[in-house]
Formats: structure tokens, C-alpha cells, sequence
């Protein structure tokens, strides 16, 4: 397989899972989150994220929280659209719709030092709104990764629906049951890194740098869609795998590389021997 012959997404090095995901994929994803909610008498499930775990807001919505201190809180309701606010600002709606999957009802918390505790609390304030809880409400609520969500917010969304018991463990059983598309992207990861292997035997010629052979494969990765690649090389000498130096390739020299790519959220890798000419 020649690495060139996979289409490159129109918007460059930034991975667009709606660029190979319809919206069919994610209303998907909704509906089996709400038919296990059904199944285990669950009416409002909230979901939070921050930087170091977008994954778990991601998955339903593809927002990524893309500064540091930022954050966003995700109501999935059985009988509301799903609301997902997010600490940015007004301003940036047009371009935090760009990149999320159509159909979200998105709420801007603002952004600043101190609105990491606002998603919660502006929760805690939507969920009251839709009478989702209070007096004759009778809702169940559950919480994904909540542990993590600032003491403040916290404090106010327990205020208004009281102590959420822990589904994360829940959440994530369900993502791991992957969809065709998701079996798709895996298939596809899997095929990018064994064509990047062959490559990478294309490029590592006498004279060449490790550096630069490394960099010319990162190059046709990010030109396929992929999101992250480490490659890793092993020129022999029992020195194993390690990240490129400046040493350059020796005509006959022989070893082995592993390269590993992210797409689409899919993982890969491939490792397999090279002949240098």
C-alpha cells in the first residue's frame, strides 16, 4: 500500500472525525448511551472534561477542551437535546461549532481564571430551568468523571440534584463497544501505520539522517489525517528501539522501525525491518 493513495483531509494537519464520520455516527453513539440509560433506570446522565480528559465529553459531542484550563460539562437527558456547556467565549461559537458534531444545544460559560467552577454551576442552573430536578421531578442522575470537576461547580450541581453515584466505569464499557465506523477507523489506523513502515524503508537512504527520514514520514502522515505518529528506530548494535538522532544512514545498513499513529481516535502500530541502499 502506498501511503499517497489515502485522501488527504481538506483541513490539513487538523483531524476532523466529521470528515469521515456522519452525523449518523454520532446520533448512533446518543442512542445506545440512552438505550443503557433506559436499561438501568437512568434519566440524566452528566458528563465532565477538561484537557487531560477530553475523551469522556468527546466521544458524544467531538469538543476538545484545546486550553489548559479549560473545561466543559455535557447533560445527556432522555428527554432533552443534549446541552453541553463549555468555558469559552460567546465569540468563539462559530468556530467551536465548526469542529463539533451538528445538533448540540452549546452554552458559552466564558473564559478566565476562575470559570473552570462555571460549567458546573451553569449546570446545576440548566438542569433547574428544565425542571429536570426538584420537588416531583423524581429524576435518577448519574455522573461520568466527576471526581474531577472543580470543588465549586461541584458543590452547586450536588446542591441541585444531589449526590451523583459514579458511571464512569459504566461510560466507559459502552465506548469500548464500537461501531462499524469506529471498526472502520481502526482498520484504516492499522493500514496508515504499515504503510508508513514502508516508507520509511523508502526514504532512510545513504546520507540521510534518522532526523530527517523520521520527518519526511511525519510529513505523508499528517498529509493522510493522522493526528499524532511516533516513529522509533532500531539501526542494530543492541542500542533497541529509540526516538531518531542525527546519525546517518550507512549504505548496507540494516534494523528496524515501529511506527505508531493516532486517527480518528484509533490507535496503531507497526514495526518491521529496513535495508538501507
Amino acid at each position: 500500500m502506498s501511503i499517497l493513495c489515502i485522501p488527504a483531509l481538506v483541513r490539513g494537519r487538523h483531524v476532523r472525525e466529521t470528515e469521515l464520520f456522519p452525523a449518523a455516527e454520532f446520533d448512533l453513539r446518543l442512542a445506545m448511551i440512552r438505550e443503557r440509560m433506559r436499561a438501568d433506570g437512568i434519566d440524566v446522565l452528566i458528563l465532565y472534561s477538561d484537557s487531560l480528559s477530553d475523551d469522556f465529553v468527546s466521544w458524544l459531542t467531538l469538543y476538545n477542551n484545546i486550553i489548559t484550563w479549560t473545561n466543559a460539562v455535557l447533560i445527556v437527558s432522555l428527554e432533552t437535546p443534549l446541552h453541553l456547556i463549555v468555558t469559552v467565549p460567546p465569540r468563539d461559537e462559530q468556530r467551536v461549532r465548526s469542529f463539533t458534531a451538528p445538533g448540540l444545544d452549546v452554552e458559552f460559560a466564558g473564559m478566565n481564571l476562575t470559570a473552570n467552577d462555571h460549567a458546573g454551576t451553569k449546570a446545576a442552573a440548566y438542569i433547574l430551568e428544565q425542571g429536570l430536578s426538584g420537588a416531583g421531578a423524581g429524576k435518577r442522575f448519574a455522573g461520568v468523571n466527576l471526581a474531577e470537576m472543580p470543588h465549586k461547580g461541584m458543590e452547586d450541581l450536588e446542591e441541585a440534584v444531589g449526590v451523583l453515584p459514579d458511571y464512569t466505569l459504566w461510560y466507559e464499557e459502552l465506548r469500548g463497544l464500537k461501531t462499524e465506523a469506529e471498526k472502520t477507523a481502526d482498520r484504516q489506523a492499522a493500514e496508515i501505520a504499515e504503510g508508513m513502515v514502508r516508507e520509511f524503508s523508502l526514504v532512510c537512504r545513504a546520507g540521510v539522517t534518522q532526523k530527517a527520514a523520521a520527518a519526511e514520514v511525519d510529513r505523508m502522515a499528517r498529509y493522510a489525517g493522522v493526528e499524532d505518529v511516533h516513529v522509533l528506530i532500531d539501526e542494530g548494535g543492541g542500542a533497541g528501539l529509540h526516538f531518531p538522532y542525527e546519525t546517518e544512514f550507512i549504505a548496507g545498513q540494516s534494523g528496524r522501525v515501529l511506527i505508531q499513529v493516532q486517527y480518528l481516535r484509533s490507535f496503531a502500530s507497526f514495526e518491521d525491518g529496513f535495508s538501507v541502499v
